[in-house]
């Protein structure tokens, strides 16, 4: 699965590819195994 988010760090849009991603910006990066991801906790909590 892939999907475009924005980075929490910097805004800066991203790819996540099966739940995996580094943003090519700053360099903050999130896998399978770091549940749940900082990505989705954030943005969930901001709408």
């Amino acid at each position: 699965m892939i999907e475009i988010k924005e980075c929490i760090m910097c805004n800066e849009k991203i790819s996540i590819i099966n739940c995996h991603y580094t943003c090519p910006n700053c360099g903050f990066s999130e896998n399978c195994h770091d549940k749940p991801h900082l990505i989705d906790d954030i943005k969930d909590k901001v709408k």
